[in-house]
């Protein structure tokens, strides 16, 4: 996975979203457009950063408890981004997209 990707995953740090929700959607466009280029077409890489954006704003009004009490010593990403996306249809690009990426770093940990 290049470099610049890897360092654009930060986007997906509930932490982070809470307190830089600006830069984690420059972010996640970053993570995108590298998807964009192999892995999905951009109209879907559009759509999930609409998506991101409408769903950082969401979670900044009725969840930032739950971002900014993310523990990733205890806590799966996964499974945050599963309960906060996965049953939500107006989440559906942006959940393809995090599965993604989920599954794209998850394959590069056994070359690290």
């Amino acid at each position: 996975m290049e470099e610049g990707i890897v360092r654009a995953m930060i986007a997906l740090d509930p932490r982070y979203i809470t307190s830089n929700p600006g830069k984690s959607s420059e972010k996640m466009e970053i993570i995108l457009k590298k998807l964009n280029a192999k892995w999905m077409s951009s109209a879907k890489c559009d759509e999930a950063l609409q998506e991101f954006k409408s769903w950082v704003r969401d979670v900044e009004l009725h969840h930032a408890c739950a971002l900014s009490s993310f523990d990733s010593k205890k806590d799966r990403l996964d499974d945050f981004f599963h309960s906060h996306l996965a049953s939500n249809s107006k989440f559906k690009s942006l959940w393809s997209a995090v599965k993604m990426i989920l599954i794209l770093s998850h394959g590069q940990s056994a070359v690290e």
